[in-house]
């Protein structure tokens, strides 16, 4: 079979072959015809679109292009050799190609588990503890719920005390009728779980194994399964090549002893399209920083370009201004993430980046039964040149920049004292802070209260801008992650936090870092980004915002705030470029899609 899988103004003959043995079974079922299907006895997940290609390819006709797609995502179909590349130009994923990660579930006890927390942490822990641990949360969650139900619905408030001694008693009878967890803990009493072993090690329990595609990330439709067949970090390398624009010359020279990059070149059919020349990068002088949406910084730093937080979402044909693609990207000097977050450390944006680029991640405090293994994953998908950093640690870019590491607070609901960093971003002698989703903590600690912010400011002066948030998410611990179970069953009935950035905080930390300008982002801010990153307004705000805003102070109540401490209040939106040092707002650099 031979067919076109690119697009353009070029079309390359390439032949296919079935992958395997093919069967396709239909039986009817109390009047329903069901269809079944197989490859070399492995069930194939059947859509309609999918059923369409099958029958297509059986009868002998000539599937459509996204009917091809299909069959080569799901393996059906495989190239046979390498196919001819054009002698000349590059080859680019196209910018509204989006790829979701699916790490696989794992069996432990009869079910499923999945690694439904933050991958940093979940990934690395046995999926019978996880299992076992996930199950005994969600039952005490559900409690919980049911007696702040009944105590809200009589005029009243849960009591801690009494409710504390409920949910430990029902925990240590979950505890005793679980296979797996009297051989992993220890019981305290009152009641507090204290590991016998390691609850993670250096191994992906639940390994990637699959990558889903989009065409675009708002049309309808499944998306396409691409099964890996081999590493993920192989597929890491290529589609980082591939998502900055690859020249066919390298591509051809690769491919033939090269399985894994003919399978992804293939499982890709259509959504490679070829280009005369790379798109051209974005520029900023020294000493700007760019909003590329989110958390997302691109800073020039003495002619160094470094990332903080990457999170490029891909473009949709809906998008009124695209975000900005990998290609548009200058070449980088080093990456720095604050925290281990999934919009932090976001492994769809991850496997588009070039993988030699060095990746600085908070260094964490190894005695902990958790802790998150980001450099661990970050390895795992590709990334070759990975550097714990703490706070006091200060990198030197060129002769007159340079980024710190300093306190990160709060962003740690179950209080196991997971690291992060905040970073001070240093130019000419001035300076900017990356405050990002830090905050005051439950217990009162911040970059404020620890002094940590005057100590900048002695050495640095005011910090301008500062980049923050306005989050204020608080809640009760038991209704956070699994991970409260290793704290005493006391505090699962106490507030805590997410991120406590309310007005007074803000204006503190207005105060003490001597800023004139506080920049609010971090919080989605793009029609891109999807509802719940949002809460920087929308043209149409989202009426789903308002359950989660509720009870947190306003933009309003914010702004006034800052104002009697002499701080100006800016809701940043992508493209939006800074100065490092100065009050003012460059404008907005032109979206390269």
């Amino acid at each position: 079979m031979a067919w076109y899988p690119w697009r353009g103004k070029m079309i390359i003959e390439v032949t296919y072959a079935l992958s395997g043995r093919l069967v396709l079974e239909a039986e009817n079922l109390a009047g329903q015809l069901v269809l079944r299907a197989s490859l070399d006895g492995r069930p194939l997940r059947l859509s309609e679109e999918l059923v369409g290609a099958l029958l297509c390819l059986l009868s002998g006709g000539r599937p459509s292009l996204r009917q091809l797609d299909g069959l080569l995502c799901h393996n059906i179909l495989v190239p046979l050799g390498a196919p001819p590349l054009p002698e000349a130009g590059r080859l680019r994923l196209q910018p509204t190609v989006a790829i979701e990660v699916w790490p696989s579930p794992q069996v432990a006890g009869g079910r499923l588990v999945r690694p439904v927390n933050s991958l940093p942490i979940g990934l690395f822990v046995p999926p019978e503890i996880l299992g076992s641990m996930q199950r005994m949360a969600a039952t005490l969650t559900q409690a919980f719920r049911r007696m702040a139900s009944a105590a809200l619905s009589r005029g009243r408030m849960p009591e801690p005390g009494p409710a504390a001694r409920i949910l430990a008693e029902l925990a240590l009878e979950l505890f005793r009728e679980d296979p797996i967890l009297p051989s992993v803990f220890q019981v305290e009493s009152p009641f507090r779980l204290r590991p016998r072993l390691a609850l993670q090690d250096d191994v992906v329990h639940y390994p990637i194994e699959e990558l889903r595609i989009h065409r675009d990330r708002s049309a309808p439709g499944p998306p396409l399964s691409l099964r890996l067949r081999g590493p993920v970090s192989r597929y890491g390398l290529w589609l980082g090549r591939l998502s900055s624009g690859a020249p066919a010359t390298e591509l051809a020279a690769a491919a033939p002893a090269d399985d894994i990059l003919w399978h992804l070149l293939g499982a890709l059919a259509g959504l490679l399209h070829p280009e005369t020349e790379p798109p051209r990068p974005l520029s900023l002088p020294p000493g700007g920083v760019l909003h590329l949406g989110h958390a997302s910084l691109l800073c020039n730093l003495d002619g160094h370009y470094v990332l903080v937080d990457p999170w490029l979402p891909p473009a949709s044909h809906g998008d009124a201004t695209p975000p900005p693609a990998p290609a548009a990207l200058p070449p980088l000097s080093a990456i720095f993430l604050t925290h281990h977050h999934w919009d932090h450390v976001h492994l769809e944006t991850l496997l588009k980046l070039d993988k030699s680029v060095p990746v600085y991640l908070p260094r964490q405090d190894e005695s902990r039964p958790l802790r998150p293994r980001t450099d661990l994953l970050l390895a795992y998908v590709g990334f070759s040149d990975l550097r714990p950093i703490a706070p006091g640690d200060r990198i030197p870019f060129g002769d007159r920049g340079a980024v710190q590491a300093v306190p990160f607070f709060g962003e740690d609901p179950t209080l196991l004292g997971y690291r992060g960093c905040c970073y001070v971003l240093e130019h000419d002698g001035q300076a900017s802070l990356v405050h990002v989703d830090s905050s005051s903590d439950v217990m009162g600690r911040s970059l404020v209260s620890s002094g940590a912010a005057a100590e900048l400011v002695a050495r640095h002066g005011p910090l301008c801008p500062v980049f923050a948030t306005r989050r204020q998410e608080r809640g009760m611990m038991v209704e956070h992650t699994w991970e409260f179970l290793l704290q005493p069953a006391e505090a699962w009935v106490l507030p805590t936090e997410n991120c406590c950035n309310d007005a007074a905080f803000l204006a503190e930390l207005c105060q003490h870092t001597r800023t004139p300008l506080l920049v609010l982002y971090s919080e989605g801010g793009a029609d891109w980004y999807p509802n719940d990153t949002d809460f920087l307004r929308r043209g149409q705000p989202s009426a789903r915002m308002a359950p989660y805003e509720y009870l947190c102070d306003d933009l309003a109540t914010i702004a006034a705030s800052l104002a009697r401490v002499g701080t100006a209040l800016h809701l940043s939106v992508p493209w939006q470029t800074y100065r490092i040092g100065s009050p003012q707002i460059e404008g907005q650099v032109e979206s390269l899609g």
